[in-house]
């Protein structure tokens, strides 16, 4: 990997990371209304996949980095930079809402651990894991990829926001001022899960679908050898 392409794949986790969490913090602070957000995060990362997908991945949040790490897609130390571009890339998203709104952000997050929001999160943390495996480990083209992640991450978010903000992302987390455990903790153990439940029930079965497929187009092939040995044979 050159040095030129090192610098573009973290630039494009912190760009595709700090429109992420500015346009799910837009949607917390103009409407209450999660449907809304989850619309929005879904639209905004299925078009930042298909931006940034073929630079970085486009993992946009440490907790699919940590996922994607715990089944050997990605390096110890390329996980680390991601996942310090992508908690910075929060935090800038939080200091330009405020400039913009010209107000100091309250924080929406309460104190200690709510296990309820943890569970919440880490609820919809593990259907946006799925869809992040099925991105990694199913032959699909791109714009599918696009399509099958923002789907899982609306259904991932509208089901977090039934006792959560709904955010399944530390680093938006840093953005919407929602930093504590629960919201730490949940999306991370939540996407390992998902992810790795998916690599252990379905990568197998994909494989043995292509398998199958090879077998099939190799048949056909065979039968006019049968016949030319019959030939041969008369």
């Amino acid at each position: 990997m050159s040095g030129r392409h090192k610098v573009a794949v973290l630039v494009a986790e912190f760009v595709g990371t700090y429109v992420l969490a500015t346009a799910m913090l837009a949607m917390l602070v103009r409407t209450n209304f999660e449907f809304f957000s989850a619309v929005a995060a879904a639209v905004v990362y299925g078009g930042l996949y298909l931006v940034f997908g073929g630079v970085s991945g486009s993992h946009l949040n440490p907790a699919v980095t940590v996922a994607q790490w715990t089944v050997r897609k990605i390096s110890s130390l390329h996980a680390l930079a991601y996942i310090i571009v992508q908690l910075l890339a929060g935090y800038v998203a939080l200091k330009g809402a405020q400039y913009f709104l010209n107000q100091t952000l309250s924080k929406t997050a309460t104190g200690g651990v709510d296990w309820r929001v943890l569970i919440a999160e880490g609820i919809g943390a593990v259907i946006f894991g799925l869809a992040v495996a099925a991105a990694l480990y199913k032959d699909m083209e791109n714009s599918k990829k696009a399509v099958v992640l923002g789907a899982g991450l609306f259904g991932g978010i509208l089901v977090a926001s039934l006792a959560s903000n709904g955010l399944i992302n530390p680093a938006v987390a840093i953005g919407a001022k929602s930093v504590s455990w629960a919201y730490i903790v949940g999306p991370v153990v939540g996407l390992i899960v998902g992810v790795n439940l998916y690599n252990v029930l379905f990568t197998d079965n994909t494989s043995m679908a292509k398998m199958t497929a090879m077998v099939v187009k190799k048949s056909p092939s065979a039968r006019p050898k049968s016949s030319s040995r019959a030939k041969a044979k008369k």
